[in-house]
Protein backbone atom coordinates (compact mmCIF):
# COMPACT_ATOMS: atom_id res chain seq x y z
CA UNK A 1 0.00 0.00 0.00
CA UNK A 2 2.73 2.18 0.89
CA UNK A 3 4.24 1.46 -2.76
CA UNK A 4 1.35 2.45 -4.04
CA UNK A 5 0.92 5.69 -2.27
CA UNK A 6 4.84 6.61 -3.33
CA UNK A 7 3.65 5.86 -6.97
CA UNK A 8 1.05 8.01 -6.80
CA UNK A 9 2.55 10.68 -5.54
CA UNK A 10 5.72 10.50 -7.54
CA UNK A 11 3.30 10.56 -10.63
CA UNK A 12 1.19 13.53 -9.42
CA UNK A 13 4.77 15.74 -8.86
CA UNK A 14 5.81 14.74 -12.31
CA UNK A 15 2.63 15.82 -14.10
CA UNK A 16 2.91 19.17 -12.11
CA UNK A 17 6.29 19.42 -13.00
CA UNK A 18 5.88 19.05 -16.66
CA UNK A 19 2.95 21.73 -17.10
CA UNK A 20 4.49 24.11 -14.81
CA UNK A 21 7.73 23.56 -16.96
CA UNK A 22 5.99 23.69 -20.02
CA UNK A 23 4.17 27.27 -19.02
CA UNK A 24 7.45 28.36 -18.33
CA UNK A 25 8.84 27.82 -21.91
CA UNK A 26 5.71 28.92 -23.63
CA UNK A 27 6.18 32.24 -21.37
CA UNK A 28 9.84 32.48 -22.71
CA UNK A 29 8.65 32.47 -26.05
CA UNK A 30 5.71 35.39 -25.08
CA UNK A 31 8.42 37.39 -23.15
CA UNK A 32 10.92 37.46 -25.67
CA UNK A 33 8.60 38.36 -28.32
CA UNK A 34 7.44 41.18 -25.85
CA UNK A 35 10.91 42.28 -25.50
CA UNK A 36 11.77 42.44 -29.14
CA UNK A 37 8.46 43.26 -30.83
CA UNK A 38 8.39 47.02 -31.58
CA UNK A 39 5.46 48.86 -29.87
CA UNK A 40 5.10 52.33 -27.97
CA UNK A 41 5.24 50.78 -24.57
CA UNK A 42 8.54 50.71 -22.98
CA UNK A 43 7.87 48.13 -19.98
CA UNK A 44 8.30 44.35 -21.27
CA UNK A 45 5.23 43.88 -18.63
CA UNK A 46 3.18 46.52 -20.62
CA UNK A 47 4.35 45.22 -23.87
CA UNK A 48 3.40 41.56 -22.81
CA UNK A 49 0.36 42.35 -21.85
CA UNK A 50 -0.60 44.07 -25.24
CA UNK A 51 0.58 40.64 -26.89
CA UNK A 52 -1.82 38.89 -25.06
CA UNK A 53 -4.49 41.50 -25.73
CA UNK A 54 -4.21 41.56 -29.51
CA UNK A 55 -4.69 37.36 -29.29
CA UNK A 56 -7.59 36.80 -31.43
CA UNK A 57 -9.02 34.54 -28.82
CA UNK A 58 -9.16 37.16 -26.48
CA UNK A 59 -10.68 34.57 -23.32
CA UNK A 60 -7.91 34.44 -20.23
CA UNK A 61 -9.12 30.53 -19.55
CA UNK A 62 -8.32 29.76 -23.42
CA UNK A 63 -5.07 31.57 -23.43
CA UNK A 64 -4.34 29.19 -20.13
CA UNK A 65 -5.43 26.11 -20.95
CA UNK A 66 -3.52 26.53 -24.82
CA UNK A 67 -0.26 27.51 -22.37
CA UNK A 68 -0.46 24.27 -20.20
CA UNK A 69 -2.71 21.61 -22.30
CA UNK A 70 -1.50 22.59 -26.01
CA UNK A 71 2.12 24.06 -25.01
CA UNK A 72 1.36 26.79 -27.72
CA UNK A 73 1.44 30.34 -27.65
CA UNK A 74 -0.16 32.75 -30.07
CA UNK A 75 1.93 35.52 -30.82
CA UNK A 76 0.93 38.72 -33.10
CA UNK A 77 3.76 38.90 -35.55
CA UNK A 78 3.76 42.46 -37.60
CA UNK A 79 4.76 41.77 -41.34
CA UNK A 80 7.98 43.78 -41.38
CA UNK A 81 9.42 41.78 -38.66
CA UNK A 82 13.03 40.26 -39.23
CA UNK A 83 13.75 36.95 -39.63
CA UNK A 84 16.62 37.40 -37.06
CA UNK A 85 13.92 38.34 -34.57
CA UNK A 86 11.67 35.89 -35.53
CA UNK A 87 14.50 33.42 -35.03
CA UNK A 88 15.02 34.21 -32.01
CA UNK A 89 11.54 34.11 -30.33
CA UNK A 90 11.59 30.38 -31.89
CA UNK A 91 14.49 29.55 -30.33
CA UNK A 92 14.20 31.46 -26.97
CA UNK A 93 11.72 28.60 -25.72
CA UNK A 94 14.19 25.18 -25.98
CA UNK A 95 17.10 27.56 -24.88
CA UNK A 96 15.56 28.90 -21.68
CA UNK A 97 14.26 25.25 -20.87
CA UNK A 98 17.82 23.85 -21.42
CA UNK A 99 18.80 27.07 -19.20
CA UNK A 100 16.60 25.93 -16.66
CA UNK A 101 17.43 22.22 -16.65
CA UNK A 102 21.06 22.92 -16.36
CA UNK A 103 20.41 25.17 -13.35
CA UNK A 104 17.94 22.34 -11.88
CA UNK A 105 20.29 19.94 -12.13
CA UNK A 106 23.41 22.43 -10.62
CA UNK A 107 21.20 23.19 -7.70
CA UNK A 108 20.09 19.29 -7.13
CA UNK A 109 23.46 18.08 -7.35
CA UNK A 110 24.39 20.78 -4.62
CA UNK A 111 21.63 20.12 -2.78
CA UNK A 112 22.87 16.26 -2.66
CA UNK A 113 26.51 17.06 -1.59
CA UNK A 114 25.05 18.72 1.60
CA UNK A 115 23.21 15.99 2.70
CA UNK A 116 26.22 13.85 1.64
CA UNK A 117 28.32 16.17 4.24
CA UNK A 118 25.58 15.96 6.60
CA UNK A 119 25.65 12.15 6.43
CA UNK A 120 29.68 12.09 7.39
CA UNK A 121 29.53 14.91 10.30
CA UNK A 122 26.93 12.65 11.96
Amino acid sequence: KQQQRTTTTTTAALLLAYFTFGAFHELAHLLTASWLLPNTSTSPFSSTLLLLNNDTNNNIATLILRIILGRCITIPIIDHVSETTLAIITHSGWIFSIALAILSHILYKKQQQQQQQRQWMV
